[in-house]
């Protein structure tokens, strides 16, 4: 049975220049993709990079042996020893590795809380993986699950906005309407 891991660095964990070098243009990922998912420790495959993360999402028979081959895999891509980066990932499993996927694609893992761009980069990642063949069952649950959660999230933030804008708009202007200058203020000239 696989086991969820997810492998990776952000903006919290690893400094500008260390990120630039690990982030990945579709077509290494592409390549990382098809690498990653013809090895006997990784059943499937999906990878998310941006300026600010790059993330391996796997599921796998041996996690542990995964987890070696991705960072081996990402240190070749970023032209740096393993050791180098050791100190800046992060490896999440099982319902750890899924929670954070659900928090990255809401934006509230994002150097602005709440950006939605993040959004369309994890809907981007999700069908260059599909594309490449690198997902099954586990990965397309875990990423349509947090796509959806992630619109809902946006639907209901931006539904809350305007709801608690327009009561301070109403507020604002009840306020300035029972003012004594706004009362004596001259009808202006047409």
């Amino acid at each position: 049975m696989a086991e969820l891991l997810a492998l990776g660095m952000s903006h919290k964990t690893a400094p500008l220049g260390l990120r630039e070098r690990v982030a990945m243009t579709e077509g290494r990922a592409a390549g990382v993709l098809r690498e990653l998912v013809e090895a006997p420790e990784v059943q499937e495959v999906a990878a998310i990079s941006t300026c600010n993360r790059t993330e391996l999402y796997l599921a796998a028979p041996d996690p542990v042996g995964a987890e070696a081959l991705a960072l081996g895999i990402l240190a070749r891509e970023a032209g740096t020893p393993p050791t180098e980066l050791v100190g800046h990932l992060y490896s999440l499993r099982a319902a750890d590795a899924g929670l954070h996927l659900f928090r990255v694609t809401a934006g509230l893992d994002s150097m602005i809380v709440g950006e939605a761009e993040v959004q369309g980069q994890v809907k981007r990642a999700y069908e260059l993986a599909l594309v490449e063949g690198a997902t099954g069952p586990i990965l397309n649950r875990l990423f349509r699950g947090a796509l959806a959660a992630a619109l809902l999230a946006l639907v209901i933030t931006l539904w809350y906005q305007r709801r608690v804008h327009g009561e301070i708009k109403r507020q604002f202007t009840k306020e300035l309407k029972g003012r004594p200058e706004a009362r004596e203020r001259p009808a202006r000239d047409r």
